[in-house]
Order: C-alpha cells, then sequence, then structure tokens
C-alpha cells in the first residue's frame, strides 16, 4: 500500500473525494480509499470527507468524521445509489455550502481540495456545470478531476479543472483503475497545497524599527525598496492529460 508524506504547511489540508458510485464502480470505489489511505489523517493533519456524485449528490461524512484507518472502510462499503446519470451542479453546491464549512471540519488555513471521480453522463447543461466550477474555484478550493471513460468532454474538463491542467486532470480508459494510479494523484495534490502554502506566505512590504532613548520607545514603520525584474511570459495553447491504460478484471489486483 502506497503512504505518502504531505510536508508542506505541516501536512493541513482539507480534501473532499466526491465519486460516482454506479453498479460498476467498486474498483473506483477501492482505488479512491487507497488514495485517502495513502494521507496521515487527523484533526492536525489531512482531513477527508466523502460526497456521493449522482444525480442528487449527498454528503457521506463529513471533513471531521474519521481521524483513523478506518476511513478506507468507510469508502470501500459506501452502499451503491444507482441512477442515470449525475448532476456536477448539485455537487459542487453540496461541497462548496456544507463539505468546507467550519461547522463541519473544514479548517482556516487548510488547503481546500476537491477531487472528483465521473464516471456517467451529465443530467444538465454545460454551461450552467461552468458556473457553479468558478464559484467553487473562486471560494479557493482547488479542483482535480479524474475523467472515466471520456464522461466528459476535454474542453469541460479543461475548464472544470483547476490550473495547471496538465497536472489536474486524469484520463481513465475504463473504470478498472490500476494501483500506479494512486501516487500520481498523491502528487498532483501535494503540488497544490505546496503552491497553496507558498502564495500565503509573502514576504512584508514594510520594516518596523524600534529605538529607546531614555526609557521612551519608538517605533517606526517604513517601506522596504524592491526591485522588480522585467520577466517575459509565454503562454501556449497546449493541453494535456494524464491518460492510464487500464486491463481486464481478470487479473489479481493489489
Amino acid at each position: 500500500m502506497f503512504v505518502g508524506n504531505l510536508e508542506c504547511g505541516g501536512g493541513k489540508a482539507d480534501i473532499v473525494l466526491a465519486i460516482d458510485d454506479c453498479r460498476n464502480c467498486w474498483i473506483i470505489r477501492r482505488r479512491v480509499a487507497d488514495i485517502a489511505e495513502s494521507f496521515d489523517v487527523g484533526p492536525d493533519k489531512v482531513q477527508i470527507g466523502l460526497v456521493r456524485l449522482s444525480y442528487r449528490s449527498r454528503v457521506r461524512f463529513y471533513l471531521n468524521r474519521y481521524y483513523e484507518r478506518d476511513i478506507g472502510s468507510a469508502i470501500r462499503n459506501m452502499p451503491l445509489c444507482p441512477a442515470r446519470c449525475v448532476n456536477l451542479i448539485s455537487m459542487f453546491h453540496e461541497v462548496r455550502n456544507a463539505m468546507f464549512s467550519p461547522d463541519h471540519g473544514a479548517r482556516t488555513g487548510a488547503c481546500k481540495i476537491l477531487l472528483v471521480f465521473t464516471y456517467r453522463k451529465q443530467c444538465v447543461q454545460q454551461n450552467e456545470i461552468m458556473t457553479e466550477a468558478s464559484a467553487t474555484k473562486a471560494a479557493g478550493i482547488k479542483i482535480i478531476i479524474v475523467n472515466i471513460r471520456n464522461s466528459l468532454s476535454e474542453n469541460t474538463v479543461r475548464e472544470i479543472a483547476s490550473e495547471p491542467t496538465e497536472s489536474n486532470v486524469f484520463s481513465v480508459r475504463n473504470w478498472c483503475i490500476p494501483h500506479s494510479f494512486v501516487p500520481r494523484v498523491f502528487d498532483a495534490i501535494s503540488a497544490i497545497c505546496q503552491t497553496v502554502q507558498c502564495a500565503t506566505a509573502t514576504p512584508a512590504t514594510t520594516a518596523r524599527l524600534t529605538t529607546s532613548i531614555n526609557n521612551f520607545t519608538t517605533t517606526i514603520t517604513t517601506p522596504i525598496r524592491t526591485t522588480t525584474m522585467p520577466t517575459t511570459t509565454v503562454t501556449t495553447s497546449t493541453f494535456t492529460t494524464s491518460t492510464y491504460e487500464t486491463t481486464s478484471l481478470r487479473g489479481n489486483w493489489k
């Protein structure tokens, strides 16, 4: 079993998993459980919540529910809820308003990450999905998406996922996800945490000078002089995803 070490920011991250739970998705749940178990889960470390992705998304458990290794069992044994299509709008709304709430364990200063596994077709219009996805990202939630069997178009996936899309979008040809997929997702989450922590650790723009003369203390705040070097940015329109070949269920799973 792969176990990673999320070092950035003391390993403090709030991760919500959104899983498509149709009848053929037991192997998806198994891989999601492997991902959850790869983190050091705890109240001061990584917290994990789970949302059932269906026509009407529902919270299975909140961020502050599990702090032990039985989180993997909770995911593997999650009951199925058959539906012909899924509603990403409902999922985004539930994640933004319920899951990442302080009342349900969301912590100030923790990296907020949403990991979405899609398998079935969508029940709603693409422009409506984009509106909810944009609102979710505007709330400071980073989105990683695993697109199984091309359930979403490439353009839709690229617009939903957070930048950089080349590392936050995974394409899987069918629902037999290999175990080698787990460390790749862990690395994507770790990279997001590092980026968020670096962005919040901005340097001070002022300096405080304190002097003491005859028991009289004065504090003076002065700006720090900074020099900005010219930079050149080159932007390309190339979009790549991580694509995984899969194998038959007849093999032995590890």
